[in-house]
């Protein structure tokens, strides 16, 4: 919804993003000051702050990014937060006792290991707790003794993780719809390629929605006719023919093309449907003014909503300037 109203996706994440930092650097500056002036514990003190900062730093971005991930893949939060509770104790369990009685430092830990952050970070920490136990807390990373070489490899580990979940977060947040409203990508969409083609905006094509291209697509989404066409008034047949038999390749020079878009919602008893949208089609030229009449449920919001894709057609399709509104929604928007 935002997004239609004019808000870039990319300003919302990292609004987003810096929100949530500031939240973690004011906590980290809390469990500093404590650590450091209140308690004064000896790992706060001779430890470095710098080294400190840095360990707390990387699992702050994980933190975040892992945030980013798991709203992107489970819409129900009660359930992502059992979830979340019931990983996070069962990886402090592994961490604790790879770290205490199996893997115990200087040893190094499976790589494998490394594809959980939470037991990179712990095993950040348990490198920093022994060596104050031994009486040699690392003041900077010069002092880090050559068999503690792990230590620096899980910062970078910790920072590394943080960059890939975030990536897939971005992903799955461009495949898969969020919530009832809007529709994804293609999972392939890195792969797909495009062209330019000598249009006034230089506006670009997916080769899969021009020309003959996407008759394969078209085969597989047939339209369905449950309704007498032949009450079809002749203009509407007039319309429909003219589209059929435009090419594909002169969608851009119309502002709008809806080609037999359809659109049908599940009722609550989850047995019946309800049939909103009936194959229309359309086109509007440049010029033209565009007016929907009808009476309450006729479906003109849900045609508003399916063209600026905060919902997702049953079938057909429409192009905006020649976009698609199911493969370029962003595009379109």
């Amino acid at each position: 919804m935002m997004k239609v109203n004019g808000l870039r996706e990319d300003n919302y994440f990292w609004v987003t993003f810096f929100s949530f930092l500031i939240y973690f650097a004011f906590t980290l500056t809390i469990v500093l000051g404590f650590g450091f002036y209140l308690f004064k514990y000896k790992v706060f003190v001779q430890t470095g702050f710098g080294i400190f900062t840095l360990v707390l730093f990387a699992w702050g971005l994980v933190q975040i990014a892992m945030a980013f991930f798991f709203s992107m893949i489970m819409a129900d939060s009660n359930f992502s937060g059992i979830l979340g509770y019931a990983g996070t104790f069962y990886l402090i369990g592994a961490a604790l006792i790879n770290n205490t009685l199996i893997y115990v430092p200087p040893g190094n830990i499976p790589l494998i290991y490394h594809f959980s952050p939470l037991i990179t970070f712990q095993r950040c920490l348990q490198y920093i707790v022994l060596a104050c136990q031994k009486g040699h807390c690392y003041n900077s990373f010069k002092q880090v003794p050559s068999q503690d070489s792990e230590f620096a490899l899980c910062i970078y580990l910790l920072y590394i993780q943080a960059i890939v979940i975030a990536g897939c977060a971005w992903y799955v947040n461009q495949i898969a719809p969020q919530s009832s409203y809007g529709g994804g990508k293609k999972w392939n969409f890195l792969c797909s390629r495009t062209r330019k083609r000598a249009v006034p905006n230089s506006m670009q094509y997916n080769f899969d929605e021009i020309g003959d291209l996407e008759d394969a697509r078209e085969s597989n989404n047939l339209p369905v006719y449950d309704y007498d066409v032949a009450l079809e008034d002749q203009d509407s047949k007039d319309e429909r023919n003219f589209i059929y038999n435009l090419d594909k390749a002169d969608y851009y020079k119309y502002p709008l093309i809806i080609k037999d878009l359809r659109k049908v919602f599940p009722l609550p008893d989850g047995l019946s449907e309800k049939v909103v949208i009936r194959n229309l089609t359309l086109k509007l030229k440049k010029g033209e003014i565009l007016g929907l009449l009808g009476s309450n449920g006729a479906g003109k919001t849900t045609l508003l909503s399916i063209l600026t894709g905060l919902v997702e057609p049953t079938k057909g399709n429409a192009w905006v300037a020649g976009f698609d509104i199911k493969n370029q929604t962003g595009a379109v928007q």
